[in-house]
């Protein structure tokens, strides 16, 4: 084994647990209810991750060829998917609290566009869910 596919081992593993996230969090979304919180930016941004990803896995195995890797080439390798996990993360954890009334940021007639408890959240203390 040569030093991409230990790199791609552990991009692997990064990865899946990005999709892994925003899979558990779609479950839990429809164990709760589903339809009745549903928001259509919410998910426009679910899907987008979810298929950066996928993308971001894809594309990155036309790196085999190149034979020498240095640190910061692997950060740049690396740095793709662990931003687009963090942002599952974010997107999809389940901190909210359903009981609370919703505060809606954009509303225009009957579509609700709300960023799905974005705003129950202390914007102070998401670099601190990112750890």
């Amino acid at each position: 084994m040569n030093l991409f596919e230990f790199l791609m081992i552990l991009m692997s593993l990064i990865v899946g647990l990005g999709l892994a996230e925003i899979l558990s969090g779609v479950a839990r979304f429809l164990k709760r209810g589903g339809i009745r919180g549903f928001s259509w930016t919410h998910s426009a941004i679910t899907v987008t991750v979810f298929v950066a990803l996928l993308q971001t896995f894809w594309e990155s195995w036309g790196l085999r060829s190149i034979e020498v890797w240095t640190f910061p080439a692997m950060l740049l390798m690396l740095g793709s998917p662990i931003i687009l996990f963090l942002i599952a993360h974010i997107t999809v954890s389940g901190t909210w609290k359903l009981h609370q009334p919703r505060r809606l940021l954009f509303q225009t007639g009957a579509i609700d566009l709300d960023f799905g408890g974005f705003h129950n959240r202390s914007w102070r203390a998401v670099p601190a869910n990112c750890i």
